[in-house]
């Protein structure tokens, strides 16, 4: 693949746009991220929309942060255009440049802001592990050498973030902020093995790419334990994960396959786990995508609602005395009160609360149908 090349916003908009669950929201300081908010298999249809992971523009559009870009899971064939089969891989292992193991923490990318550092997750700067990778940061003269680097030279520098106090799946006894990657915020290239002052940070690890048969081997992967799988670079910059079923809770997604479980995962963005999975069981994933769209459509209807609401109250104006009578009884006032207070609506939490278990029922993924 050929990552598109973005100096400016206007670079990837006309790619973007017209996707409701893509957000393109002005941050704080005056600039703008592109990052999806929702996503089905439809979401990631082009090369050019992989870059609405969290890149981020300054005030003047100008790209200042460059995250990785949006990869799937082995086998995930109803996720996007960048979907890998192992026998796609084995047939092509040539063009393997890199075999990392897969850490199971928070991505934290820098970002360039005024010509100095600012670190930030895929959507925000100042969130929770934010606050716990300042912590490293700045105990860590290495790490901040590198990202003042990076920053000068209009480079993205991606870690992960792996912390006992915050736990995704695995259990990790120290904190630690590793390098994942980093990237030409401009061209999209990946140029870790070309900057020599990463040598000092810490590395995701890497496995010899002469494993590569053995570590995609079924076999091998589920004889793991207590690991996440691997990440496989090509030499092209594009990647694919590799998750072993221990991680992936591979007899609960089979054996758990209702409506509800699978609309709970959509909410919970694990639903390239179940691809996996059911490519590997040989399981059609017609069902799945039918419940993946119509979680994502009511997703964007009911922020539609929340911002067309938003906009009417801030043009006229209104006290929030007169938005709490306007808006009496209504299904979204918290999520409206919520953009009143400067803050972004938490759409899946409220439909997680409010609508999960209503919609969807406990049948038995193959037999999709509304809920009665």
């Amino acid at each position: 693949m050929k990552f598109l090349k973005i100096e400016s916003l206007s670079d990837l908009l006309p790619f973007v746009e017209d996707k409701k669950e893509i957000s393109i929201r002005k941050t704080d300081d005056g600039g703008t991220t592109v990052v999806y908010r929702f996503l089905d298999s439809k979401t990631f249809d082009s090369y050019e929309s992989l870059e609405a992971r969290g890149i981020m523009f300054d005030d003047l559009d100008r790209v200042i942060s460059r995250p990785l870009h949006k990869f799937h899971n082995l086998d995930s064939t109803g996720s996007g255009v960048n979907t890998y089969t192992r026998d796609y891989i084995l047939a092509n292992k040539d063009q393997v440049k890199a075999i990392y193991e897969k850490l199971d923490g928070s991505m934290i990318s820098t970002a360039n802001f005024n010509g100095t550092v600012r670190l930030r997750s895929k959507s925000a700067y100042g969130t929770d592990v934010c606050r716990l990778a300042y912590k490293i940061y700045n105990q860590d003269r290495d790490i901040q050498f590198l990202c003042m680097f990076c920053v000068e030279r209009g480079l993205t520098a991606t870690f992960e973030l792996t912390h006992p106090q915050s736990r995704i799946v695995l259990a990790y006894s120290k904190p630690e902020l590793r390098l994942l990657h980093i990237r030409d915020n401009v061209t999209g290239e990946y140029v870790t093995d070309q900057i020599r002052a990463a040598q000092n940070v810490k590395q995701c690890p890497q496995i010899p790419v002469t494993r590569l048969e053995e570590i995609i081997s079924r076999e091998h992967l589920e004889g793991l334990k207590n690991e996440e799988g691997y990440v496989i670079q090509f030499r092209d910059g594009d990647m694919v994960k590799v998750k072993c079923p221990w991680y992936v809770g591979l007899h609960r997604v089979v054996t758990f396959v209702r409506e509800r479980d699978i609309a709970n995962m959509v909410l919970e963005e694990r639903l390239d786990d179940v691809y996996s999975a059911f490519a590997h069981l040989g399981i059609d994933v017609e069902s799945i995508e039918i419940i993946e769209s119509a979680v994502k459509n009511k997703l964007i209807e009911i922020a539609d609602q929340v911002e067309q609401a938003y906009r009417e109250v801030t043009a006229e104006k209104l006290s929030r005395k007169d938005v709490a009578l306007r808006y009496d009884g209504w299904d979204f006032r918290s999520l409206l009160f919520t953009m009143l207070d400067g803050k972004e609506p938490k759409y899946k939490e409220y439909y997680k609360r409010n609508i999960l278990d209503k919609r969807w029922g406990l049948n038995v993924v193959g037999n999709v149908g509304e809920k009665e």
